[in-house]
């Protein structure tokens, strides 16, 4: 009489069409160096074709290389879980949606996401300012708004000098915009490159876009100065028509005067910024 050996603890039975038993292990299912090495040869030369388009050509084969390993992967995936009875369209697509959807927002829809943050930012923030109406506290609420920025900003601002400082060594053309339609971002050869101390100064009051460009090559650095002056005049308009109230109660002639000064705040601000507030008042 034959007896049925037990099962390891790190491998899954999966029923086939032959009333057949197949063992598959996890280390069948997981991390395959071989991919990974694919992988890795792709990324490096769809990075070189983007880096440096002038010298090297077929970078596209990177990304025939993807399509190859996810159609692999994936198919492979299907008929594991159809063979153990456990596959499910909205289980599939949630998880290649979680998969692919964070890159999607972090390069081609890199705007896209701003206003998506700014549409959250207007209401974490603004509804915060409301929700605390007469006890709304503009010392507190400006420690807590220029430190959140700050952190980000100092940081990025440091960061920015020294990789430009790198990249004036190792690739100038970067400076002069050779290379911004290939990357979308840096500095235009039509447009303001300046590294200088006084646009560092500028950038660091949120005043980038407004009366200076974006420091060095950093171009996203426009959306912290959107932010900040958001931060600034959504209060002030709030309290000019009584939903808040900063520290005492303020009389009709003071709120109104809040009130211009906002207005003439945001009127001072260029037209980009002016039209995306509105994307952060949703």
């Amino acid at each position: 009489m034959s007896s049925v050996a037990p099962v390891p603890a790190d491998q899954t039975i999966l029923p086939t069409s032959d009333a057949t038993t197949v063992y598959a292990s996890h280390s069948q299912a997981g991390y395959r160096t071989d991919i990974e090495g694919l992988r890795g040869i792709a990324v490096l030369s769809v990075l070189a074709v983007h880096s440096f388009p002038q010298w090297i050509k077929g970078g596209f084969i990177g990304v025939d290389i993807f399509f190859v390993l996810s159609g692999f992967l994936i198919t492979g995936i299907l008929f594991r879980s159809l063979e153990a009875g456990r596959f499910s369209y909205i289980d599939f697509y949630t998880r290649r949606v979680r998969r692919i959807f964070p890159s999607l927002c972090l390069t081609s829809l890199g705007h896209e996401s701003v206003m998506v943050f700014f549409v959250l930012s207007g209401f974490f923030v603004g509804g915060a300012v409301l929700k605390n109406g007469t006890h709304f506290d503009w010392a507190k609420y400006s420690i807590a708004r220029l430190s959140r920025l700050w952190v980000v900003l100092i940081p990025a601002l440091l960061a920015t000098l020294m990789v430009d400082q790198l990249i004036s060594v190792l690739a100038p053309g970067v400076l002069s915009g050779e290379f911004r339609s290939t990357w979308n971002s840096g500095p235009s050869s039509e447009g303001i490159y300046s590294s200088t101390v006084t646009t560092f100064i500028a950038n660091i009051l949120f005043l980038q876009t407004v009366v200076a460009p974006v420091f060095g090559t950093n171009d996203p650095l426009w959306s912290l100065a959107n932010e900040f002056w958001y931060y600034v005049i959504f209060p002030m308009f709030a309290i000019a028509f009584g939903l808040a109230v900063g520290g005492r109660r303020l009389s009709s002639a003071s709120r109104l005067v809040i009130g211009f000064v906002a207005m003439a705040i945001l009127l001072w601000l260029p037209w980009v910024i002016q039209s995306e507030y509105l994307i952060w008042l949703l």
